[in-house]
């Protein structure tokens, strides 16, 4: 394996989990440092900290490489792979929609998915400062106030920034340089980024969820050549898995599992029915067969 593509595709995650760290540790230090009687310290609590630390290092690390990442697809020496979505390659805003539906069925499907492998695992992973479970920690402290200020904080790093960062860490820089790697390929890619995305969620049922939301999106990736699918389906995912905790869905879900049932057998059926759109529109758009493939 070139060992320069392996440094290219696991730097910027070492680096996020720096920075997510130095981030807590400031914003660790302000909160001791506020004088008593200080409202805003209720709010900014170690859980929402979390939240927001991963939201800032996301958006660092993403600005610091996203400019060397990018330039051997300006040289031409990789595959271009760009933020925009053309309206060549959109076709119309019905694609749009798709995109978004189909990540709101990934979250619909990937939480009935935990509610029924629940019952069949007793333990748990720890977690650390990066893992999806203390973040989920921190959207529900920053979203127990219930305030516009509390909600609109957690809809723009969980539903926005945040899987813009994982998308890049993940699809851009770790899949983008793996695939590179001839024993891989692209397969082997998929395969590695997907068990490290869900690996870095640190939980095991969430680990699981993540892995298999990880494979589609590296194959989203991959047939789009564009970050920006990804990301709209990354975003439209954690953003409905935001309101469903802010309305408390999952508490109503556990007890009525013939409901969990067909919600998790809906959701799983109408995001293969949405892909296939997407791949038949690809394909019709190309003159080929309306087929999935990874190719």
């Amino acid at each position: 394996m070139k060992k320069h593509l392996l440094f290219r595709a696991f730097l910027p995650l070492a680096a996020y989990a720096v920075f997510t760290e130095l981030a807590l540790h400031g914003l660790a230090g302000i909160l001791a440092a506020a004088p008593d009687g200080w409202t805003g310290a209720a709010s900014l609590n170690l859980s929402a900290a979390v939240l927001w630390a991963n939201a800032a290092a996301g958006l660092a690390v993403s600005g610091l490489f996203w400019r060397q990442y990018g330039r051997e697809e300006e040289e031409g020496k990789a595959p271009e792979r760009r933020l925009d979505l053309r309206r060549e390659e959109i076709g119309s805003f019905l694609l749009l929609i798709a995109l978004v539906a189909l990540g709101i069925c990934c979250c619909l499907g990937g939480s009935g998915l935990i509610f029924l492998l629940r019952e069949g695992f007793s333990g748990t992973i720890s977690s650390g400062s990066l893992s999806a479970e203390a973040i989920s920690a921190g959207a529900k402290a920053a979203a127990a106030p219930g305030t516009a200020f509390s909600l609109a904080t957690l809809f723009l790093c969980s539903g926005c920034i945040i899987p813009f960062a994982e998308e890049f860490l993940f699809r851009r820089a770790m899949y983008g340089s793996l695939r590179e790697i001839r024993r891989l390929g692209r397969t082997g890619a998929l395969i590695l980024s997907s068990l490290m995305f869900g690996l870095y969620h640190g939980q095991l049922l969430q680990g699981i969820y993540a892995g298999l939301l990880g494979c589609l999106l590296a194959f989203l990736y991959e047939r789009k050549r564009t970050l920006a699918v990804p990301v709209i389906v990354h975003a439209a995912a954690n953003s409905a898995a935001v309101f469903l905790e802010m309305v408390r869905y999952g508490t109503w879900l556990e007890s009525r599992p013939g409901v969990l049932l067909i919600q998790t057998g809906a959701a799983v059926f109408l995001a293969a029915v949405i892909l296939r759109h997407i791949c038949r529109q690809e394909s019709r758009a190309g003159g080929k067969r309306g087929e999935c493939k990874f190719e």
